[in-house]
C-alpha cells in the first residue's frame, strides 16, 4: 500500500467548521447537564422541562445548520447551472444579442429593402 493511498484511507472526513459545531454542541451539552446536576430544581418535572428544553435547543441548532448548509449547497447549485448554460451558450443575453445579430444579417441581405 502506497503512502498516499493510505493517507486517502485515514483522512479525516469531517470539515474544520462541522467540527467546531460539533465541540459547540458538546460545550452546550456539557454546560445543561452541569447545570442540572448542581441546581436545585424544586420538582422532577422542573428538572425534566429544563432537559427538555435543552433537548429543543440541540435540535434549533441543529435545523439552523441544516438549513443553512442546504441553502448553500442550492445557491451552489444556480450558480453552476448558471455556469454551464453560459459554457453551453444558453445565456439570455448571449441569445438575445445572437438573435439580434441574425436579425441583422437578414434584413442587411434581404434584396427588397
Amino acid at each position: 500500500m502506497t503512502k498516499e493511498s493510505f493517507i486517502n484511507i485515514i483522512k479525516p472526513t469531517l470539515e474544520k467548521q462541522t467540527l467546531y459545531q460539533f465541540n459547540q454542541m458538546k460545550s452546550f451539552v456539557d454546560n445543561s447537564l452541569k447545570e442540572v446536576a448542581s441546581k436545585q430544581f424544586e420538582t422532577d418535572a422542573d428538572k425534566i422541562k429544563y432537559l427538555v428544553e435543552t433537548l429543543h435547543n440541540i435540535r434549533d441548532f441543529t435545523i439552523a445548520l441544516t438549513t443553512e448548509n442546504s441553502l448553500r449547497v442550492g445557491l451552489i447549485n444556480q450558480f453552476n447551472k448558471m455556469q454551464e448554460e453560459i459554457e453551453m451558450g444558453n445565456d439570455t443575453d448571449v441569445q438575445a444579442q445572437k438573435s439580434e445579430k441574425n436579425l441583422q444579417e437578414l434584413l442587411a441581405s434581404d434584396p427588397s429593402n
